[in-house]
């Protein structure tokens, strides 16, 4: 999954969940395993995908900060996002020579990380990170 979906979801889990942090941090990052093995496209498979690579992570900053902007649960939000995402800075300090393998479970083979076409991939990301904007923006701010 792209980074902006795992922060998405992630910002949608804190904000649900509120308190206590321990269990935003443990669902964040379940939910990362989770993200994983639905089928979708990643950008990584195809050649030159740092470009994107930047974009989508600019594009996750920048939506993590509209969704702590619009909820009175700004850290839970903020934290949830962050540790779910988290697990993918493994694979930009692989590709940097920082790491030399992975060690997240759902980065191991043969853990079943799902894969799809590039539209339904793209396709399911796209409304995860939707209803998850449903979710955090109902939030109403104090």
């Amino acid at each position: 999954m792209w980074f902006i979906t795992h922060i998405a979801l992630g910002g949608a889990l804190g904000t649900w969940i509120k308190r206590p942090i321990w269990l935003i941090v443990i669902l964040a990052l379940s939910s990362h395993l989770l993200l994983d093995m639905i089928p979708h496209w990643d950008y990584t498979t195809i050649f030159r995908w740092e470009s994107l690579a930047i974009v989508d992570t600019l594009s996750g900053i920048l939506l993590i900060a509209l969704m702590m902007q619009r909820n009175r649960h700004r850290t839970a939000c903020f934290l949830g996002g962050i540790f779910s995402a988290l697990p993918d800075l493994e694979g930009l300090l692989i590709h940097y020579g920082y790491l030399s393998r992975y060690y997240f479970p759902s980065h191991i083979r043969p853990f079943p990380h799902g894969s799809s076409e590039m539209f339904g991939g793209i396709l399911v990301q796209v409304l995860i990170v939707l209803v998850s904007l449903f979710v955090t923006m109902r939030e109403k701010r104090d």
